[in-house]
């Protein structure tokens, strides 16, 4: 772990993997849950405070955390005094990575006969919606388990919640998506580079 002080109001703390190891950290379960890693924000910030000076105590302050494709994992800690809000400490977590994308979705499938039951289902009821809202679907597969990668979805609030509303019912979504997705490429086998879902059900929906 590297603590640096880039300024008077703020820090730069860096992991490697095998902080994260060491503390228990799982970067796709904390960018998703910040409250549950609250405590190890403020083990580091207490060593901040004793290597810097960098007080926290009625500061607020904002945190920003960036998952680099390397395993490497950066929060940048700014402090600012609140005007009304005083011997109070707030925590704000920004969710970055170095390839987020707008309109991106990830769901998970146990097996490949569940992302099949989807292909079969929207086939039958919403295939004129994937054509129109959906740009691009890929499938990959990543310690035995099946993702499904939406990217470039139409911003188009009705479409959204119909999209996901049936997705549920057959695959698990993944809200750290924006970071999840820089796994999945990295790591992941693709099955079907494209046009996932179309490919599903020309191939395998009787």
């Amino acid at each position: 772990m590297k603590i640096e002080k880039i300024n008077e109001n703020k820090i730069r703390i860096t992991l490697n993997i095998d902080d994260l190891k060491r503390n228990n950290i799982d970067i796709h379960s904390f960018m998703s849950n910040p409250i549950e890693t609250q405590s190890v924000f403020l083990n580091m910030l207490d060593i901040a405070e004793e290597k810097f000076g960098f007080v926290t105590r009625d500061y607020r302050l904002s945190i920003e955390a960036l998952a680099m494709p390397n395993n490497i994992f950066i929060l940048t800690v700014t402090r600012t005094v609140p005007e009304n809000e005083k011997n109070k400490k707030k925590v704000i977590l920004k969710r970055k990575s170095n390839s987020i994308n707008k309109g991106i979705a990830i769901y998970s499938f146990d097996n490949f006969e569940d992302f099949i039951a989807l292909c079969e289902s929207i086939s039958k009821n919403h295939l004129k919606l994937i054509n129109t809202y959906i740009k691009n679907v890929s499938l990959y597969i990543l310690n035995s388990k099946y993702y499904l990668l939406f990217d470039n979805i139409s911003n188009n609030i009705k479409s959204s919640k119909i999209i996901s509303s049936f997705m549920s019912e057959f695959g698990q979504y993944i809200h750290d998506s924006d970071l999840y997705m820089n796994k999945i490429l990295e790591y992941g086998k693709v099955i079907i580079p494209k046009n996932a879902i179309k490919s599903g059900i020309k191939y395998f929906v009787k």
